[in-house]
């Protein structure tokens, strides 16, 4: 991104920055392709276009002699990047959600549907159902997906900023209040918003109709523990995952639930699996819990130490037993309690 709009110097000290943080943090040096990069850009030996094209979550579009004119009246020989923030990595598989995905995917590429609110209570799976949606939907948008974190934002007037950072928009000292040039912006871009974790921040939501209004081809994706209650919104409820039949535990495995619970015990004990005597347990814990996927995750951890039986008879008696050690999780997600807590 430096190299291309013509900061050679700062893409330099960028990749000694990435050396040593590789160095520090995990012993490691940049891969070839990446040293190979630095030293084009160093001896300058490189062009906009092939350098653009080697990052395929930016879509580019240029006036300069080299390169295809555009219709608009962009200066000569600039280069007008829009590009979508990649996704968060996941470090774990995405597991069931077929319906969900098929609808939410129909809805979205529908032109009469702009905003799609995805609302459940806390730990439902909004965030990563939104996330494998917007990995899959990716090729759809001419200008990709860009992936909004409203959960750490305190201040609804912090929405703008953080919708332009994500899609790549850097404010102008032009008299333009920031929700005009935000709009401007993306008037004539097709993307995917995904405004992550809304509910704290309704007071702010005139700013979606905002940008939808001035911009045709944006379609925004909300999750929110409630509807955000904008003129044209359409709500998506989400629940639980699928669960086991009630009576059929030989099949319980092709529940998404139950499949769930298997992942994530496996990642506390690698040699766990559903057997006939455990598979009536899982299938009942999985059912008490509603196919929540967080309650499925904090009770998996357990079984390092208690069987699933035991796990069942806990959740039976209260909900302490669901919370979670360490910080892998938001503090918002680290027990039952703390989501119930929250939402109340």
């Amino acid at each position: 991104l430096y190299a291309a709009t013509n900061q050679p110097q700062a893409a330099l000290r960028q990749y000694q920055e990435c050396l040593t943080l590789l160095r520090s943090e995990f012993d490691t040096s940049p891969s070839a392709e990446t040293a190979a990069l630095y030293e084009r850009i160093r001896v300058g030996e490189f062009d906009v276009k092939a350098l653009l094209d080697t990052l395929p979550f930016m879509v580019v579009h240029a006036n300069d002699s080299a390169m295809e004119k555009t219709t608009d009246n962009t200066i000569p020989g600039a280069v007008d990047i829009a590009y979508a923030r990649r996704l968060p990595g996941q470090v774990t598989p995405f597991i069931g959600r077929d319906f969900e995905i098929s609808a939410l995917s129909g809805l979205l590429l529908d032109p009469n549907f702009s905003i799609v609110s995805i609302v459940a209570p806390g730990g439902m799976g909004k965030t990563r159902l939104a996330l494998e949606l917007g990995r899959q939907m990716e090729a759809r948008f001419d200008n990709g997906v860009s992936f909004v974190e409203l959960a750490p934002l305190s201040d609804s007037a912090n929405i703008l900023p953080a919708v332009a950072e994500a899609t790549g928009y850097q404010f102008q000292q032009d008299g333009r209040s920031q929700s005009q040039q935000v709009q401007d912006y993306l008037a004539n871009k097709e993307i995917l918003l995904i405004l992550d974790n809304f509910e704290h921040l309704l007071d702010g939501a005139a700013v979606v109709s905002g940008l939808v209004q001035s911009a045709p081809r944006l379609k925004i994706l909300v999750t929110s523990r409630q509807r955000i209650d904008q003129a044209g919104e359409t709500l998506f409820n989400l629940h639980g995952m699928s669960l086991p039949k009630e009576n059929e535990y030989e099949d319980a495995s092709q529940s998404p639930a139950v499949q769930l619970f298997q992942q994530s015990a496996r990642r506390a004990r690698p040699d766990f699996a559903i057997t006939a005597k455990n598979a009536h347990h899982i299938a009942t814990l999985c059912r008490l819990l509603q196919g929540m996927p967080l309650g499925i995750l904090l009770a998996a951890q357990w079984v390092t130490i208690l069987s699933i039986e035991e796990i069942v008879s806990e959740i039976e008696a209260g909900l302490d037993i669901l919370e979670a050690e360490g910080d892998e999780l938001p503090e918002r997600l680290r027990s039952m309690r703390a989501v119930l807590e929250q939402s109340w």
